[in-house]
């Protein structure tokens, strides 16, 4: 059991310091400054949930705690990005499966002790 601990342990570290990368990303910061404007929260309440590499853009899926994802779009020439949608998190939790709903569990084990409701 003392193993598995641990493997989870690295895997909770490991997913903190991508959060905490993501959220300092210099080439991110005028969207992610554009959330918090537009949706009226706080950087820290953003956890990375997914980014998908397309031919001419950046795509990342950004859940905004407690309740909301966001589905972004960045072009890689220019600073351009949008937001092109946006679901519940329940909504989200449901399409989860293998894998990503793994990572997710993590993400949220995080983003439940951040917020102190873990």
């Amino acid at each position: 059991m003392g193993e598995v601990q641990r493997a989870i342990e690295r895997d909770l570290l490991g997913e903190h310091q991508r959060q905490a990368e993501f959220r300092g990303d210099q080439h991110l910061a005028p969207l992610l400054q554009f959330i918090c404007d537009r949706y009226q929260v706080e950087k820290s309440d953003f956890y990375l949930l997914e980014v998908i590499p397309d031919q001419y853009e950046l795509c990342l899926l950004i859940w905004l705690w407690p309740d909301r994802v966001v589905d972004c779009e960045i072009a890689y020439e220019g600073s351009t990005f949008e937001v092109v949608g946006t679901e519940t998190i329940q909504t989200h939790k449901k399409t989860l499966r293998g894998h990503s709903a793994k990572d997710f569990k993590i993400i949220e084990r995080i983003a439940l002790s951040e917020h102190k409701q873990l």
